[in-house]
Formats: C-alpha cells, sequence, structure tokens
C-alpha cells in the first residue's frame, strides 16, 4: 500500500475526453460518466476554477452540460456550499477587510478600549500612558493611577485608530477589492453564488440504458404506463392552476408523496412503479402527477378542498404493501399564487438540502 488516498470522483480508467460527439452523445456520455463515478459528483474547491469549485473525474467547462441534465430530471442537483462573488466580474477572488468609516482607508491599529470607573472616562490605552517609561496608567481626565482591572477599571473591548487620517473608531464597515477586476464594494452588497453537487437519477440511468436522452419527450416521463410531468413542466402547470383559481375564486390541493428505502436503502424501480400506479388508481382523470425530484411526486387535484384530499391520501397510505420502501404523505389546500409561491420554496429548499457531504 502506498498509503496515498484515492480519490472518488477520479476518472475511470479508459475513459478519454469527449471530441466529435453531438450534444445528445456528449451528455450521454456524461452520465455514463457520472455512473461510473458511484452516481454522484461533488465538488471540490480549487481557487482557480470558477467559483472556487470544479469537479475531479470530469472535464473542465462541462458545468453547462451538467446543468441541462439537470434541468432534465437525468441527475439531481445536491446543495454543495455557497460562495460569496464580485458583483461585476463574477469573481470570488476577493479581499474583505474592516475600513476607517471616514476615508475609506485599511491603514489603521486596534487599541484596547479602557473605562476609569472614579470619573467614568473612556478611552484608547494610549491615553492612559504618561510617556514617562514607567508603564503606569494615569487617567488623562482626573489624572488618578489606575491599579487593579475590575476594581479601578475595566476593558470594553477594541477600538481603532486611523492612522491616514486619526479617526478613531469603534465599528468598523466591512467593504471588499475584488482581486481581478479592482470593483470596490460594501460586504453587504455582495452577491453570493451556490455550489451544487450532481446525482444520477432514474430517468439518467434509463438514459444510459437507452444509449441517448429522451429529447422526443421532454415534458412527460412514463412510469408504469403512466404520465408523470418532468419538475420544470409541472411547476409551470402549478403556477397557472393557482393564478385561474384565484380569478374564478376557489381552492385546489396538492398530495405529496416521497418514497424512501428501507434502513436507507435504495429505492427499487419497480417498488417506485408499483406505487406511482396505485397513486393514479386512486386519481381523477383530471388530476396530474409531476415530480419534483428524484422520489418525490406531487398529485395536483383541481376543485378539490384539503378534506377530500385527506380522503385520498389516508386511503393510498393504507393500500402501501411494499416493505421495500416507505411512504411519506402529505396534503396542503392552495387558495392562490402566494400559497403556492410559499410551498413551492419550501419544496425547493427541501430537495436542494440533501447536500452531498463535503
Amino acid at each position: 500500500m502506498t498509503g496515498d488516498s484515492e480519490d472518488p470522483n477520479a476518472q475511470p480508467a479508459g475513459d478519454e475526453p469527449a471530441a466529435g460527439l453531438t450534444d445528445d452523445q456528449r451528455r450521454t456520455k456524461l452520465l455514463k460518466t457520472v455512473a461510473a463515478l458511484g452516481g454522484t459528483v461533488t465538488p471540490r474547491r480549487d481557487p482557480m476554477a470558477k467559483h472556487g469549485h470544479a469537479f475531479s473525474g470530469l472535464e473542465e467547462g462541462i458545468e453547462a452540460d451538467l446543468s441541462f441534465l439537470a434541468r432534465g430530471d437525468y441527475l439531481d442537483e445536491r446543495f454543495f456550499d455557497r460562495v460569496t462573488i464580485c458583483t461585476r466580474c463574477d469573481s470570488h477572488h476577493l479581499n474583505i477587510r474592516e475600513v476607517c468609516p471616514a476615508c475609506g482607508s485599511t491603514h489603521y491599529t486596534e487599541e484596547p478600549l479602557l473605562h476609569h470607573f472614579r470619573c467614568g472616562f473612556v478611552g484608547r490605552i494610549t491615553e492612559f500612558d504618561p510617556g514617562d517609561g514607567t508603564g503606569r496608567r494615569i487617567c488623562p481626565k482626573c489624572t488618578v493611577q489606575l491599579k487593579y482591572l475590575g476594581t479601578d477599571y475595566d476593558r470594553l473591548g477594541k477600538t481603532y485608530l486611523c492612522i491616514d487620517c486619526g479617526t478613531s473608531f469603534q465599528d468598523a464597515p466591512v467593504r471588499s477589492v475584488c482581486l481581478s477586476c479592482e470593483t470596490e464594494a460594501d460586504a453587504d452588497d455582495l452577491a453570493t453564488a451556490e455550489v451544487i453537487g450532481y446525482a444520477i437519477t432514474s430517468l439518467g440511468t434509463a438514459a444510459i440504458r437507452r444509449g441517448s436522452l429522451f429529447e422526443g419527450d421532454s415534458e412527460v416521463l412514463y412510469i408504469a404506463g403512466a404520465a408523470v410531468y418532468r419538475p420544470a413542466i409541472m411547476f409551470e402547470l402549478l403556477e397557472y392552476e393557482a393564478k385561474r383559481i384565484q380569478r374564478f375564486k376557489g381552492t385546489f390541493s396538492l398530495m405529496m408523496v416521497e418514497a424512501k428505502g428501507q434502513e436507507g436503502a435504495a429505492v427499487p424501480e419497480d417498488a417506485e412503479a408499483n406505487m406511482i400506479t396505485r397513486l393514479r388508481e386512486r386519481l381523477r382523470g383530471t388530476d396530474i402527477v409531476g415530480k419534483v425530484s428524484e422520489h418525490v411526486f406531487i398529485a395536483c387535484m383541481p376543485q378539490t378542498a384539503i378534506a377530500g384530499a385527506e380522503i385520498v391520501r389516508s386511503r393510498f397510505a393504507e393500500e402501501q404493501a411494499d416493505r421495500r420502501i416507505m411512504l411519506e404523505t402529505t396534503v396542503v389546500e392552495i387558495a392562490g399564487p402566494d400559497d403556492l409561491a410559499q410551498l413551492l420554496t419550501r419544496i425547493r429548499a427541501a430537495t436542494r438540502s440533501k447536500s452531498i457531504g463535503k
């Protein structure tokens, strides 16, 4: 043994970079690479890469294809980290520091701040130095010597003294300067970018078996022969329904279903297919089902109050007989776009919070 740690995202042997391939072939090849890397690709920190992160085992500049595959539900996004970036050039190479509030200089000193109990004077520690080289501390206001910390005086933290303009201050503003384009900005005004990892989905696995993407049917998946809308299309349909019922003064209900493997095991494809079949059997022909994340589905039931949706949910949950999976089901009533926006924000945050380990 050499003692070297093996990179979990190392490029598989014999897998040369794609060249002269169509977009479909290149992206299918990328899916195969992700599968060969264990089904997930995790960002690693790289100061020279965009936003300070790159993917081991993948070609440079592959982020656009990864995003494309995630939008098509071939890959599932996994939140990894958040990076502060320049508002002008998008660079993560920032120098963030405290500055003088008067002149903006970074040329300052830090000194402890002392409070003399007897006369109430507060000042920098150098103001209590009589300059005679004795090391005594004499209050410049009442000329009494400070001897005992906690009895004669106390420390109140620290203060700053600007060397350039002489301003004394306690609360130093935080500003950044971009080392790439020299843009300066207040720290509160800086932008951030999410760093995302990816995990292959069941659709991605099916595309690998098929040898190509399912571009001919970009809106609908078919699970056990049942139509299931992809995330982007499902969200659009829900937003349209929310606007419609607000205009016509109605409501609709959503049932969310998440399948999980027992004791952390993977969800078998046939078990998920059987679950979708049973779900469709409980719904009306006007109800639609969409996939919002890997193993997470939403059933939209127009013109259905939450009481009716709860009956459907309860009966569906009671019919669960496949012991290989566990189902988590909830229902919620939507009365307009605001209700839906709040729900979708929570769903997106929950599905993306399944962080890949750093």
